[in-house]
């Protein structure tokens, strides 16, 4: 029972987890191991070699196990790294694996999608996307790119920059893709609110221009008048 638990664990791992698949395919291996030897102890006819056997068996899963722990950095602080930073970002991040399923995403993107972790792991892009309209067109490219989208309408209506990054390894297989979606929806709003606000000084000089131009105007007739009616008044005198 503990060793099927623990292949389905590691097959969970490499199924959801790409970025863990070579070490969880180290431990399905010495696993498999472990369970061959004791299929072939079953048939041996000679006891004696049972044990060395078996000994031999473990000591190669021990190994498998040390090569993914090891080697693949499990037990560095990156796990702990993501739940403190990644986590809690108020920015919404997704990771799709090879063939474009969710493989990761953060608390806002659970919160933007309006899905837990559970029930959006290893569902296909397109669809678990397709809340946010334009969204899962942005993510098919699988060259880095930005795009915009919406989410919403009216007073409520809220503006996502995206930006989609391709997840190579060191020998530049892909892996997946990062998409990081950050609310733009208050600089949008600021942008609107320092336009509105240019406009209404823009109308604002406008007026004072034509007020300045039209008293000036009215000043120079006024004057004229003025002494047109003083001229007369001597004259009539």
């Amino acid at each position: 029972v503990v060793l099927a638990l623990t292949v389905a664990v590691a097959v969970r791992l490499f199924v959801h987890s790409p970025l863990y698949r070579k070490p969880a395919a180290l431990m399905m291996l010495g696993h498999s191991a472990t369970v061959a030897v004791q299929v072939l102890e079953m048939r041996l006819p000679a006891p004696l070699l049972q044990p060395s056997l078996m000994i031999l068996s473990i000591d190669f899963a021990l190994a498998m196990y040390a090569i993914a722990f090891f080697r693949y950095r499990l037990l560095n602080v990156v796990p702990v790294a993501r739940d403190s930073v990644v986590e809690r970002m108020p920015d919404a991040v997704i990771v799709l694996d090879a063939s474009d399923r969710i493989a990761d995403l953060n608390l806002a993107a659970q919160q933007l999608l309006g899905a837990g972790r559970r029930r959006t792991l290893g569902r296909e892009a397109a669809q678990a996307l397709a809340v946010v309209p334009g969204l899962a067109a942005v993510t098919e490219c699988h060259a880095p790119a930005e795009g915009e989208v919406s989410l919403g309408e009216g007073d409520a209506r809220r503006w996502y920059r995206v930006n989609t990054s391709s997840l190579e390894d060191g020998r530049g297989f892909r892996l997946g893709c990062l998409v990081v979606l950050h609310n733009t929806t208050e600089l949008r709003l600021a942008r609107e609110r320092l336009l509105q606000q240019e406009r209404a000084v823009a109308t604002l000089q406008e007026r004072e221009r034509v007020a300045r131009e039209l008293h000036d105007s009215i000043g120079q007739v006024l004057g004229y008048v003025s002494m047109q009616v003083e001229a007369t008044r001597k004259l009539l005198e």
